[in-house]
């Protein structure tokens, strides 16, 4: 077996597990033990089925659990803006329905370090840092981001936020 026949049988597989646990979450009987089996086991090695429990963990309002597999989705997310845009959500999560805002900013401060030029993420800090009184680590933050930005104007208007 060459290495395209290989890949082809393990996305086929996994393509498998992934209908066949979206199958069984769509069921009205009792699904528990096989969420329990992906939680403990299948999540580790096939990360398609990170996808499958997010939804299941955002329908039933889920929200600690699905704070976790975000965590974990980034050990697989690569991109800087796949990895900005997980912690935004796990952000988002942690503000408005965990009601954690500490982890909150911390979040948007992990997204910053992914894409520091981000007006967006740097107004958002400014908000969250204000609400719970963490204007040094917005310092912090900002500072850091300053040194790693290339762009002169991108530098400028950190130097300024700060």
């Amino acid at each position: 077996m060459n290495l395209v026949d290989e890949k082809n049988a393990v996305c086929g597989v996994t393509d498998l597990v992934d209908d066949f646990f979206e199958t069984l979450f769509k069921l009205d009987g009792e699904y528990r033990p096989a969420i329990e089996f992906l939680e403990g086991h299948l999540a580790q090695h096939h990360p398609g089925v990170l996808d499958i429990l997010e939804r299941h963990y955002i329908a039933d309002e889920k929200w600690d659990k699905l704070a976790r597999l975000l965590e974990e989705k980034l050990l697989f997310t690569e991109s800087p803006g796949l990895r900005r845009q997980v912690f935004v959500e796990l952000a988002r999560l942690y503000e408005t329905e965990l009601n954690v805002g500490d982890l909150a900013f911390k979040s948007l401060a992990r997204a910053l370090n992914e894409t520091p030029d981000d007006a967006h993420l740097k107004t958002e800090l400014e908000r969250l840092a204000g609400e719970l009184g963490q204007w040094l680590e917005l310092v912090e933050i900002f500072a850091d981001c300053s040194a790693v930005v290339s762009d002169v104007d991108s530098r400028r208007d950190m130097v300024r936020r700060i």
